[in-house]
């Protein structure tokens, strides 16, 4: 930067080139531990949903972020600040399967840390849904996470799944969150996209995971562990 003194287009190139470089290490470190081979467990989805709100807001240390657990419709909003609300609404019916609980945590807190970014630094609502659903193919965990944030305009939402998309259009890192996730739930037999997003008036997105009664054989622990 030195040698090319003021020069406006240069700097806008080192910038450019800095801002890749970045975005590149960023796609590298995100994908070595979520998409690291993990055997499948017995787990219940619940139960990593909560897991992972509470995880995304303790590590991110959001300001002005509660949490209601299957909330009274009367519950409302008295703070002086601006609330972000999380609203978690999950099927008890709801029964254990078998998956990666490390790579299921970090598609649900992906999920969650995109809703929040998209609302804050404003008042808004989060909510969380679970439900059991199934039909000739078998038993699924349906699950939806609403938000009330800015949406998402229209050329972004083509590419969310099919690349990592870079921060200027989509917030901090929350493109390439997409683009991992969409490669775990796909190892889950799962499906997840993006179900109605408009500018100014929020995001939905949803997961369909199979209620396994057992693990792929290739994700199976063996017998000595």
């Amino acid at each position: 930067r030195h040698r090319v003194g003021e020069d406006a287009t240069c700097l806008s190139i080192l910038d450019t080139i800095e801002r890749n470089a970045l975005f590149a290490g960023e796609v590298i470190r995100r994908m070595q531990n979520p998409l690291r081979q993990e055997p499948f467990v017995r787990t219940n989805f619940n139960s990593l949903l909560r897991e992972a709100v509470q995880k995304c807001i303790q590590e991110n240390r959001y300001p002005h972020v509660s949490v209601l657990i299957d909330p009274p419709l009367s519950n409302s909003n008295d703070h002086d600040q601006p609330q972000l609300i999380v609203i978690t609404q999950l099927d008890e019916q709801l029964p254990e399967t078998y998956a990666s609980v490390g790579q299921m945590t970090e598609v649900f807190r992906v999920l969650v840390e995109n809703a929040i970014k998209a609302i804050q630094p404003n008042a808004g609502f989060i909510t969380i849904n679970s439900q059991l659903t199934g039909n000739a193919l078998g038993r699924f965990a349906e699950i939806t996470v609403v938000d009330t944030g800015k949406g998402i305009e229209e050329k972004t939402q083509q590419r969310l799944f099919k690349q990592p998309v870079p921060r200027k259009e989509f917030g901090e890192g929350a493109g390439l969150g997409l683009w991992l996730s969409q490669i775990i739930v796909r190892s889950h037999q799962g499906m997840i996209r993006l179900d109605a997003s408009e500018p100014g008036k929020g995001s939905t997105f949803r997961l369909r995971l199979p209620i396994l009664a057992q693990p792929p054989f290739s994700h199976s622990v063996s017998r000595g562990e």
